[in-house]
């Protein structure tokens, strides 16, 4: 009787353990067209980020002026936007905190791109409002992806847009290297380009 007992528990437990609710796969969510959308957008973030970051990381040293003045102050606007990022995002909410950064960034790369090879002084100014920008986006995406995701697509969601931002960036070292003035062209284009597209996440739940 006991024995009966001890298997018909097991057998439950074997079924329930051997069904996977749907809403845990992946698949589920990415049937759900307002996700794709969110997360097409948001994989365009995470790539104009990194791949600009890494770009004028590595393009910094063929700016005018002193390598190292302009390295200092790019460090200088990284360390400043990491902390100030998350609170525009608080204060102004996904949608808004991106395009500003990003249109600051934008501005910041075309002033580059226009005034700093003709007065050396203002590019390690220029360089900070670039660097500002990019940098606070940055520490937006990893807090506002609970916005556009459910919670628990959120880590796959992560998962795919930093393997795309990861692989894209590959490009940016080739790009670093072309001659100017394409590589900041395409630095500033990219972040107009995302501080339009940000207005195409929507809300989703969060169940």
């Amino acid at each position: 009787m006991l024995d009966n007992s001890l298997r018909d528990s097991r057998s439950r437990d074997s079924t329930v353990v051997g069904k996977v609710d749907e809403k845990q796969t992946a698949m589920y969510y990415l049937r759900d067209p307002r996700i794709l959308v969110n997360l097409a957008v948001m994989t365009f973030m995470w790539v104009t980020c990194s791949f600009n970051y890494y770009m004028i990381a590595l393009y910094v040293k063929y700016l005018p002026g002193n390598i190292y003045v302009n390295c200092i102050a790019g460090a200088v606007a990284e360390l400043f936007a990491n902390a100030t990022g998350g609170l525009l995002y608080a204060k102004l909410g996904m949608k808004i905190s991106i395009t500003s950064l990003f249109v600051m960034s934008a501005i910041g790369g075309f002033c580059i791109l226009l005034v700093g090879a003709e007065d050396v002084f203002w590019m390690p100014f220029f360089v900070v409002i670039a660097k500002f920008g990019l940098s606070g986006v940055i520490s937006i995406l990893y807090v506002s992806n609970v916005d556009v995701f459910p919670t628990l697509f959120c880590s796959t969601a992560i998962g795919i847009c930093n393997f795309a931002s990861r692989f894209l960036t590959i490009f940016s070292a080739q790009v670093a290297e072309i001659e100017p003035p394409l590589p900041m062209i395409l630095f500033s284009s990219l972040f107009l380009a995302g501080s339009v597209l940000i207005h195409f996440a929507k809300p989703t739940s969060k169940k």
